[in-house]
């Protein structure tokens, strides 16, 4: 999301959350309740990943300790600080400009890890950002930078923000915002192809699947996240700024499409989630958890995302955004997702975790 790094000060995130009830892997959970925000540390841009028994949410900025916060949790109850990703000094030498913004971090085909990334390229004063590639052996790093330079950049002024990837069938693509909308342009989330490694552009030109058109967007679409559930690929993204900042999401046959139907209204805004007292809910991961139960029985689909609390009435920069989550359901009908149940707006109060088991795709 872009704006809100020059923020990005955490303190005390270590103990912003409370220590997890321990569960071992293997095990199947549930019934426990949560209550949303799950945490109080600053959180923007959650990226979240599910590995060896552990959710884990990589998200912007920086501590004292280093570059990009992560926080984990077992049981999707209460979340914990692991440290950053990049401890201190170990940050990629291109990005000297810094502003680090949305992780993520995704598993190749080969069992490896990929972490996408956003910074500012070159000196103090740049004011572009690019994007960035870091590969590991566990999500948990340590993590190398394999290029001396952004794995992709536009020519200035426009920037690249908001990375993720789609791996699927053995090609890995990566999907991205142009910043145009920090110049007074149109913004679009655009997509190339990449080898198998997700460290070198195969495409020899990006193709567009969004751009602003819902009035509801304002002046941007950003923070793009692809799942495939039956036989179509979901993309949730983000539209607008600040307090009016929500999520939307687009429904297209395959990766290559240009013809990227959207749902029309967004899927979760302040309007639409005036009894959870969020304000400004957006930039989200979207998983199924892995199935806990009879076997051949689907996992539940769940939502992280950052938002503001309703208190909260300045929605400045200086004002956390917390880790929060939903369980996400599919309309047998229409084939869209929704946060609602029985029809109604989102829930209030305590939810139940939906049942799951810790195993590893």
């Amino acid at each position: 999301m872009r704006g809100f790094g020059l923020a990005l000060a955490a303190a005390a995130v270590a103990s912003a959350f409370a220590l997890p009830a321990t569960s071992p892997a293997g095990a199947a959970v549930g019934q426990a309740t949560f209550s949303n925000p799950v945490g109080t540390a600053n959180t923007p841009d959650p990226g979240v990943i599910h590995h060896d028994g552990r959710f884990l949410a990589f998200t912007t900025g920086g501590t004292s300790e280093g570059t990009f916060p992560v926080h984990s949790s077992e049981d999707l109850v209460t979340w914990k600080s692991e440290g950053v990703a990049f401890p201190k000094g170990t940050e990629p030498s291109w990005a000297g400009g810094g502003l680090f913004w949305a992780p993520e971090v995704h598993k190749l085909h080969n069992g490896s890890f990929v972490m996408v990334y956003c910074a500012r390229a070159g000196g103090a004063a740049s004011t572009q950002h690019s994007i960035g590639v870091a590969t590991a052996s566990s999500p948990m790093g340590p993590w190398r930078h394999p290029l001396d330079k952004p794995l992709l950049s536009h020519p200035d002024p426009i920037g690249l923000i908001d990375p993720t990837l789609f791996i699927e069938d053995g090609h890995v693509h990566l999907v991205y915002k142009t910043d145009a909308n920090a110049v007074g342009e149109t913004t679009r989330i655009l997509a190339v192809e990449l080898d198998a490694s997700a460290t070198r552009v195969l495409s020899p030109a990006p193709w567009q699947l969004l751009q602003t058109s819902e009035q509801w967007e304002g002046p941007l679409v950003e923070a793009p996240w692809i799942v495939r559930n039956g036989g179509g690929l979901y993309l949730f993204y983000s539209g607008n700024i600040m307090d009016r900042y929500a999520v939307g999401v687009a429904r297209g046959s395959s990766i290559n499409a240009t013809d990227w139907t959207k749902r029309g209204p967004p899927l979760l805004s302040a309007d639409n989630a005036t009894g959870w007292d969020l304000v400004g809910p957006g930039h989200c991961s979207v998983l199924q958890l892995p199935a806990g139960g009879q076997a051949g029985e689907e996992g539940a689909w769940m939502m992280w995302f950052h938002t503001w609390m309703g208190h909260q009435q300045s929605y400045n920069f200086g004002e956390p955004r917390r880790l929060t989550q939903a369980v996400l359901t599919w309309d047998k009908s229409t084939g869209w997702p929704s946060l609602a149940v029985g029809g109604i707006r989102p829930p209030v109060g305590p939810r139940p975790v939906p049942p799951f088991q810790h195993r590893d795709p």
